[in-house]
């Protein structure tokens, strides 16, 4: 039985001796995707119970079933939102969310940088979770390098 196995051995040590590199995966993007999800929660939990102007409060959806998205809107934003779909079914003419966004968005921003500028926690939330996208962005280029297929318009 050795003298069977003994040219797959050799052969497999061959191989393993013309590896430059060996790649152990630890974990799967989409676990990656969920621990960035898990995050976002901390963070905007955080947020949302520092934040005085209910408006600010940011809340997350997930979409999707295979391919998670996951989209998180200030409550100015929903709200609007919210309004122009009840404009539509009775007929009447509401704000698009997209220009409520840009009326509210400076006066979003100097509130949001004030509750993280006030909270040392939030901070290193915000850290983390910056620093868990980049990761993920990288493992995801990694991985799919050269094989992406890119489509060129005329």
């Amino acid at each position: 039985m050795a003298i069977v196995l003994a040219p797959f051995i050799v052969r497999a040590a061959a191989a393993a001796e013309e590896l430059d590199e060996v790649r152990v995966l630890g974990r799967k993007l989409w676990q990656m995707r969920e621990e960035i999800f898990e995050a976002e929660a901390r963070y905007y939990a955080l947020y949302n119970e520092l934040n005085n102007d209910r408006d600010f409060d940011v809340s997350c959806v997930s979409t999707g079933t295979s391919m998670k998205r996951r989209y998180c809107r200030a409550q100015f934003y929903v709200d609007a939102q919210t309004d122009q779909a009840q404009a539509m079914l009775q007929g009447r003419i509401a704000v698009p969310p997209e220009l409520v966004q840009m009326q509210r968005q400076g006066d979003y921003r100097k509130a949001a940088t004030a509750v993280l500028e006030s909270s040392p926690e939030l901070r290193r939330l915000a850290s983390e979770l910056i620093d868990m996208k980049q990761r993920y962005a990288q493992e995801r280029e990694e991985r799919f390098k050269e094989r992406w297929i890119e489509w060129s318009v005329p």
